[in-house]
């Protein structure tokens, strides 16, 4: 996941294809961090170092996704 983040994040706003695909990670990021016990943003943030994927970089995506 985050070698897919790292290749599409600088390009997700210039192409479509890898917009998508940044919109994807965010949402099974949020997904999986649903169906765990605990602090979301704690989880979301672990998940996040794992995968090497900076927070600011995954807030950034959030922000600019349609709710």
């Amino acid at each position: 996941m985050g070698q897919m983040w790292v290749k599409h994040y600088h390009q997700r706003r210039s192409n479509e294809h890898s917009h998508y695909i940044c919109t994807l990670i965010c949402s099974l990021v949020r997904a999986e961090a649903n169906l765990k016990i605990g602090n979301r943003k704690a989880i979301i943030a672990g998940m996040l170092d794992e995968a090497g994927i900076p927070i600011e970089q995954f807030e950034d995506c959030e922000a600019e996704a349609p709710n």
